[in-house]
Parts: C-alpha cells; sequence; structure tokens
C-alpha cells in the first residue's frame, strides 16, 4: 500500500517510535497488563467458531492483545494490518503459512494525505477530511471475522501528536476525531466484526479516579452484542502522565 517515500515520511514524523513506545510500556506494566489482554483474547476467542476460514487483525503491533497460538494454528487465513509491523513480529509468523502481514494505514490513507498536504504548506479544511475519507473507503468483507483491536481512540490520536502541528487547522480536534473514528467504523463489514477500544482515560491520586476524560467521538457503538466491559491499569508509574497513576475504560462489542 505504502511507496518508500511514505515509508520514509512516518519515519520522520515518529509514527514508528511510537509502537516501540507500546512495548516499552508493556514491559514496565507487564503485571498489571495481564487482565486486560486476557480479557482481549478471550473475547476473540469466544467469537471464533468451526465456520471461520479467515480473520483481519486491525491493528495488531506487537500481537500482545491476540490469542496467537489458539488461532495462528487452525486452518486458517490470518491477515495482520498495522502501519507498521515491527522486524521481531516478521521473524516470528514466518513459522505460520496461513499469516500474512500486511503494511496498511487504518486511518484510510489520511496519514499519507495529510503529510502531502504538509509538504504542500495547504490550509485544511474539515471537508477536504471527510470528502478524502469517504472516497477512500477501505473494505473488509472478504473476512469471516475482522477484529479492530485496541485501536479505535488511538486513530486520531497519532495524528494529532505528529502532524497536527505542521497544519493550519480550522476546526476542533473533536470534530477530527469524530470523523476518522466514525469512517473506521464504517470500513467494518456489519454482523462480523469485532470492536475493542478504550473509550475513557481514568487519572488516578491514592486509587481514587481524579478525572476522566473521554476518547471516542464516534456514534454510538454499546448497541451492538456480546458486549463485555472492564478496567485496564495501564501507568502505575506516573509515566504516561506525570501527575497520576492512569487506568482506561474498555469496551468490546460484536457489530
Amino acid at each position: 500500500m505504502h511507496t518508500k517515500s511514505f515509508d520514509k515520511a512516518i519515519r520522520k514524523y515518529g509514527f514508528l517510535s511510537d509502537q516501540k513506545g507500546i512495548l516499552n510500556r508493556y514491559l514496565r506494566e507487564k503485571e498489571q497488563w495481564e487482565a486486560h489482554l486476557l480479557n482481549t483474547k478471550n473475547f476473540i476467542l469466544e467469537e471464533i467458531n468451526e465456520n471461520i476460514n479467515s480473520i483481519a487483525v486491525l491493528g495488531s503491533g506487537w500481537l500482545l492483545d491476540f490469542p496467537v497460538e489458539e488461532v495462528f494454528n487452525r486452518n486458517i487465513q490470518i491477515d495482520l494490518y498495522d502501519l507498521n509491523h515491527p522486524k521481531q513480529i516478521l521473524h516470528f509468523i514466518k513459522r505460520w503459512k496461513n499469516v500474512r502481514a500486511i503494511k496498511y494505514d487504518l486511518t484510510g490513507g489520511l496519514i499519507e494525505f495529510l503529510v502531502e498536504k504538509i509538504k504542500m504548506k495547504e490550509p485544511l479544511e474539515i471537508d477536504i477530511i471527510e470528502e478524502f475519507l469517504r472516497e477512500t473507503k477501505p473494505g473488509f468483507d472478504q473476512y469471516s471475522i475482522v477484529v479492530s483491536l485496541n485501536v479505535l481512540s488511538q486513530l486520531s490520536r497519532l495524528i494529532e501528536e505528529k502532524l497536527l502541528n505542521k497544519i493550519n487547522l480550522n476546526f476542533s480536534v473533536e470534530k477530527l476525531r469524530s470523523i476518522i473514528q466514525t469512517a473506521h467504523l464504517e470500513s467494518l463489514p456489519s454482523g462480523k466484526s469485532l470492536i475493542i477500544t478504550d473509550y475513557e482515560e481514568n487519572f488516578l491520586e491514592n486509587n481514587k479516579i481524579i478525572k476522566t476524560e473521554k476518547l471516542l467521538f464516534c456514534a454510538d457503538i454499546f448497541k451492538g452484542t456480546d458486549k463485555k466491559e472492564w478496567i485496564w491499569s495501564f501507568d502505575t508509574k506516573k509515566m504516561y502522565d506525570l501527575n497520576y497513576k492512569t487506568s482506561m475504560n474498555v469496551f468490546a462489542v460484536k457489530i
């Protein structure tokens, strides 16, 4: 999907360093993350039956939250989608002929689009972004199951942190989050998509929640089936926020 110039751009703007940061945080918080990772894996496994012949995993990353051994060893095609696949993961999956890693911008190509706008130094209108996402809507209808794996709330965050300070905006960040998240939901085939996502961020002091921030600005996904919720103890060492420990309210649903 990506050109060499785009691969160079995502390195330049620091998208790859963010992925390394996720692994480092996991290694620091491994014990605290275990419940969240297990809940995620179990939710996925509950939805996989003998009629499944293919799975798309959107936001596969380090595969920390995917039931690798239980799924990869089945006689089904598994396609891993992410902006970048760590070299360690590419080496790891070589043992399975039914597993493919596909480089893919899960924002529907918006990152590359914005990188080009930065080069051209053009002002950006929100309707331009909306039109682009409508015209480049990806499709995953060919799969038996599509898993949006702890990525929905993160799609706009990367763009906010890496690119928005270089673009002249005339709209709110919340509006950008809404259209990116909504576009992602609309790309998922109805009736066979699993979404696991954090939807609120809690900041704690002395184990009490001091404030909570909303992470999702898209259409209501809480109307799906097979719903589960849990709390993810995300950062206990105050490295995500220097003033507070952080937890995430997580939601899993089939839509």
